[in-house]
């Protein structure tokens, strides 16, 4: 299973693990660190074992789809940036990730100062869903994504 380490110690940084279901501010049962899958109900309770493996495996399935959705990019970016592709695959999911066709496009070009922009807004000026919802995840991405540095206290 190939996937950074500081990608997943950088994703981890960012998500709370609550080992009872509790319902997310999108109003979804959810567990551990973010599992939103359709066996998670009310009353459920993990140990942190499980919590811990199944953070594994959601990152794994993450990482790949950002190998997925840049292709031939991704291997040519360095790992923070890798890692801020993973760690909205893990926080928004593949599809709406694939959204965002814009800071796809200007990863592709290696523009990273259009993609780190594109993250936060959208092509009208208006800020994304992802700013929205999580502000400081999307500047700090955006920022890494600009940079192509690894922040200091998020890993």
């Amino acid at each position: 299973m190939k996937y950074s380490v500081l990608g997943l110690n950088y994703t981890k940084s960012w998500e709370g693990c609550v080992l009872h279901a509790y319902l997310d501010t999108k109003n979804y049962w959810t567990i551990g660190w973010g599992y939103k899958g359709p066996d998670v109900r009310e009353g459920l309770t993990w140990t942190q074992q499980q919590a811990d493996e199944k953070l594994i495996e959601m990152y794994f399935a993450a990482w790949q789809n950002a190998q997925l959705w840049l292709q031939n990019t991704f291997p040519l970016l360095n790992e923070p940036r890798q890692c801020v592709v993973a760690d909205m695959e893990y926080n928004m999911g593949f599809n709406t990730v694939k959204g965002f066709r814009n800071c796809y496009t200007a990863i592709i070009a290696q523009e990273f100062d259009q993609a780190a922009w594109q993250m936060k807004w959208n092509r009208i000026g208006v800020p994304s869903q992802y700013s929205k919802d999580v502000p400081r995840r999307c500047n700090m991405n955006a920022t890494m994504m600009l940079s192509g540095l690894m922040e200091k206290g998020n890993v």
